[in-house]
């Protein structure tokens, strides 16, 4: 069973901070929220079958949101309302919001094998904290449109949203990514890699590395041959707070050491640190990659002139 959560898109009580909208109808979408909703129904275009179905919160950002990403999948869809999938209240604390929402989604697991819903932040912080036993729900903050997908009770894709990126050329059939091979094994929580080379920096697509990689031969390669002193999570934009810290210890904890990490010529890690911090935590002297013979071109190049 696949759940594909989707936070409704940017609406006027975002801009506003005012939480007080909650169901009210004049909460509706703003210019940009159109436009998130519209990108991401063309992205989970590519994911839609007969299998699935739409479910939403009964609010009117949520309502808005879902018939605009219906439109782009298929204006025949049928669309679910459910007032268990609206924002938690003052009142309510997380078990509680899991608990409603999580009714209204295994309702519909014996006759859907896909479920796409379309909710609020909290309830998609209550519903992933439900899932993964987290104490801390907080740390699943998502974006407007961020996309989280939970496989079989596993969360492989946490509040991604390359898809809304106007930089970045995706291509959405990168989704497949996420069902097919070996490739259903990776914990999808990282949707761009990027490394800073003379205050340059080369920004690539995992997803599109994961693609390109999947013919490659596997190899096991020795751990100590890696910089295991360099900085490889806490760079710019990112601090070591108490919560990146545990996101990152989080990641460690999920890793599927199964799945191979991506190298470059050089021997630099594009993708899967993670899993190397795993590995040497459980005293594993290899760790299974594949390698790339020449590096692929980045998607994106941007000057960084406050790097040091």
């Amino acid at each position: 069973m696949k759940i594909i959560l989707i936070r409704h898109a940017q609406s006027l009580s975002n801009l506003q901070e005012d939480f007080s909208f909650k169901t009210d109808d004049k909460d509706t979408l703003t210019e940009l929220g159109i436009k998130q909703a519209k990108l991401t129904g063309i992205f989970l275009k590519f994911l839609w079958t007969k299998e699935s179905i739409i479910i939403s919160s009964s609010s009117q950002r949520a309502k808005q949101t879902t018939e605009l990403i219906t439109q782009q999948i298929n204006s025949n869809i049928p669309i679910l309302f459910d007032e268990r999938l609206i924002e938690k209240n003052q009142d309510e604390c997380y078990e509680k919001v899991a608990h409603r929402a999580s009714q209204a989604l295994n309702e519909l697991k014996e006759n859907y094998q896909q479920i796409f819903c379309v909710t609020h932040g909290y309830v998609i912080q209550s519903l992933i904290s439900n899932y993964l036993q987290s104490p801390e729900p907080s740390c699943f903050h998502s974006n407007n449109c961020g996309i989280s997908i939970i496989i079989d009770n596993r969360l492989f894709t946490f509040n991604s949203v390359i898809h809304l990126s106007n930089k970045i050329k995706i291509d959405p059939s990168m989704f497949h990514l996420i069902t097919g091979g070996h490739l259903n094994k990776a914990i999808i929580s990282k949707a761009i890699k990027f490394d800073i080379i003379n205050k340059k920096k080369y920004i690539w697509n995992v997803f599109k590395l994961w693609q390109l990689t999947t013919n490659m031969s596997v190899e096991e390669v020795s751990i100590q041959d890696f910089n295991l002193e360099k900085n490889v999570w806490f760079l710019q934009e990112e601090a070591p707070t108490f919560l990146n810290i545990i996101k990152h210890y989080q990641r460690i904890v999920d890793a599927d050491l199964s799945f191979p990490i991506i190298l470059a010529p050089d021997n630099e890690v594009l993708d899967g640190s993670h899993r190397i911090a795993k590995a040497l935590i459980l005293g594993h002297s290899t760790i299974k990659a594949v390698r790339f013979q020449y590096l692929p071109t980045p998607d994106l190049v941007e000057d960084v002139e406050d790097y040091d």
